[in-house]
């Protein structure tokens, strides 16, 4: 019998949320996070969500021919998000380009 408990599928589960869906906890249980997701060679869109205490957290990205990544969050109605020093978003879901 195969135990999906083990390690090493837990190892690829977390590199795939915290790198592919870029979804970090910043604070214990979520209550602060994090979305930077790293896009790689032959990965071109992932989505994911998880359903913290706080309420949903999601990240959804694909990225098109010339490369430009198109990014939408989800994030609990906690505390308003941050991006560096300017609020992203009040909570809810939505897109978010970086260079506007």
């Amino acid at each position: 019998m195969n135990s999906f408990n083990h390690y090493a599928y837990g190892a690829v589960g977390e590199w795939m949320y915290r790198t592919m869906a870029g979804v970090s906890a910043l604070e214990p249980g979520y209550s602060r996070i994090l979305i930077a997701p790293v896009a790689g060679a032959g990965i071109d869109e992932v989505d994911y969500r998880f359903d913290s205490s706080y309420g949903t957290i999601g990240s959804s990205w694909s990225t098109d021919a010339a490369g430009t990544m198109t990014l939408n969050v989800v994030v609990p109605r906690t505390r308003p998000p941050r991006s560096g020093s300017r609020p992203v978003a009040v909570g809810g879901s939505g897109g978010w380009n970086p260079r506007a």
